[in-house]
């Protein structure tokens, strides 16, 4: 893990503000950042698709998952993310 001061603006800029909320530091803020990119590579498509546009569980209170995508619940729970 690489420090960056800039995490914070990132979480604020790219992230839902729950995913922001939940970045309460830099390991925090790489869990979000991983799963986020992991599932857009997924799709076939780059971060210019929209980070903002789905949702993924921060650690350490929650496991690696989908919360939503476009707000839809049940599209996220077809999605496994692992660690």
């Amino acid at each position: 893990v690489r420090p960056r001061d800039s995490w914070r603006e990132l979480a604020g800029r790219y992230f839902t503000p729950r995913e922001a909320a939940c970045c309460v530091d830099l390991l925090s803020f790489y869990h979000a950042w991983v799963r986020k990119e992991a599932f857009l590579k997924a799709l076939g498509l780059g971060l210019p698709h929209g980070l903002e546009r789905f949702e993924v569980s921060i650690p350490p209170d929650d496991p690696p998952r989908l919360l939503h995508i476009d707000g839809d619940v049940g599209a996220a729970r077809r999605w496994t993310l692992h660690a």
